[in-house]
């Protein structure tokens, strides 16, 4: 939520939250979940993560280039979404950087760049990891679908959908890649290693 916080709720209850976490010091941009873990990257720069069960938190400065106590720039982070063994998670900034993050001692794994030619907007609104997670594909603003190998960082674009892209899911078991536009626009793409 823009009041930096994420509720969580039991489904069975429905009355009120379970637990506010409430660490972001800024407004929360996207929220992913992988039992028992809970990560949400906020535009103060930071990528939070919560392990429910042991109840502890890992934060990783995801948007800062140099952390020290004197650096005031920052990137706002704007998507994040965790690998399916919750080893690492792939987020994405405001000005189109996206990190390849080792969730256990918060080092970065590999970083892309999204290189806009439209005066500046940088913004990655969506992002997913393809079945085996050999790929993570983003949607930024400039209405391409970027994909980045996660070993070798190779970049090339799966398709330009002329609108913003918002939103963005991969079906693993059909290999199919859904896209949805600020216009309206909706895609499903075929997907593969070899096909991109």
């Amino acid at each position: 939520s823009f009041d930096r916080t994420v509720r969580v709720w039991d489904k069975r209850t429905r009355s009120s939250p379970v637990e506010v976490l409430d660490a972001a010091g800024e407004s929360v941009e996207s929220v992913d979940v992988k039992l028992p873990c809970i990560s949400l990257a906020s535009a103060d720069g930071f990528v939070y993560t919560f392990d429910i069960r042991k109840d502890e938190m890992h934060i990783d400065a995801v948007g800062y280039a140099d952390i020290s106590k004197s650096s005031k720039s920052y990137d706002a982070m704007m998507r994040v979404r965790c690998g399916q063994d919750g080893a690492y998670y792939a987020a994405s900034s405001i000005r189109g950087q996206v990190k390849l993050v080792d969730l256990t001692d918060g080092s970065t794994l590999q970083s892309f760049q999204i290189d806009h030619q439209n005066e500046g907007n940088y913004r990655t609104m969506a992002m997913s990891f393809d079945k085996n997670e050999d790929l993570v594909m983003v949607g930024g603003a400039d209405g391409k679908v970027y994909s980045f190998d996660t070993v070798s960082g190779d970049k090339s674009v799966i398709c330009d959908m002329k609108s913003p892209v918002l939103a963005m899911d991969y079906n693993k078991k059909r290999n199919l890649l859904a896209i949805g536009c600020l216009n309206g626009e909706t895609a499903v793409k075929q997907c593969s290693v070899g096909q991109l």
